[in-house]
């Protein structure tokens, strides 16, 4: 036992209240874990992070509130991690929305489908922005003109 189940277990005079301390005491910590993983998981938000460590924390806290006796449906998981993804995602969020039964691992090819294709586009845009205001560096000459 931990210092804190023991201080807790001390002034138990019969191994019937000693029992009763430690259901007690298991059944607090086990409420308490539940509505802090609930919370972590609505509170959680795609943000910076890549999709893939996003989607791996939200099945990470799926896991961690079943084991605590408080299971979620693959819906409730689908539907909030959908839920945490920035505005950028809206086009894949509102397709994958009208989506039946749809299965974590299906929801997971597509997050990360859609990511990389926003991967490229970010790429794509960034050197037109750059061919855009710097047309010379861009400039067939600029790479095939001898040095002098």
């Amino acid at each position: 036992m931990t210092m804190t189940i023991t201080s807790q277990m001390t002034s138990c005079k019969t191994t019937s209240a000693l029992w009763k301390a430690v259901i007690e005491f298991v059944g607090a910590n086990t409420k308490s874990r539940i509505t802090f993983l609930k919370s972590e998981f609505h509170q959680l938000k795609k943000g910076s992070l890549k999709m893939r460590d996003y989607l791996s924390n939200m099945k990470s806290l799926s896991d961690n509130l079943t084991l605590t006796g408080c299971p979620l449906s693959t819906t409730d998981l689908v539907t909030q991690t959908l839920a945490g993804l920035d505005t950028e995602y809206t086009p894949i969020v509102v397709i994958l929305t009208e989506k039946d039964n749809l299965s974590w691992a299906k929801l997971q090819s597509k997050l990360l489908t859609f990511e990389s294709h926003l991967e490229q586009l970010s790429t794509f845009l960034h050197y037109q922005s750059l061919h855009y205001f710097c047309p010379s560096f861009f400039s067939i000459s600029t790479f095939f003109t001898p040095a002098p």
